[in-house]
């Protein structure tokens, strides 16, 4: 893809086999024709424009379900130490 997104204008007197964003230019296409996509503002089209092929590749996400996450093992040693400082209070009291 060739990227002119400040251009205002664009003349495109030959073949061309890239996609174009050229969103705010006026495109004049004399020939040869574009291999790709266009994105323009205003297209003064002497040659034609051939989108790629449906050769497109898709990319397929496959979300899975959420898990319950287990307690982690520093909890049962939390619980473990606050009832060591319970019963040390209660020995001292």
């Amino acid at each position: 893809m060739v990227n002119f997104y400040e251009a205002s204008t664009l003349t495109i007197n030959t073949a061309f086999n890239y996609s174009i964003l050229a969103p705010f230019a006026n495109v004049v296409q004399n020939g040869g024709g574009i291999f790709g996509t266009l994105v323009s503002y205003n297209l003064d089209q002497n040659a034609e424009v051939r989108p790629y092929a449906a050769t497109t590749i898709r990319i397929r996400r496959r979300i899975l379900p959420a898990q319950q996450v287990p307690a982690p093992a520093g909890l049962a040693l939390i619980l473990g130490g606050l009832a060591g400082i319970t019963v040390l209070a209660r020995r001292k009291a």
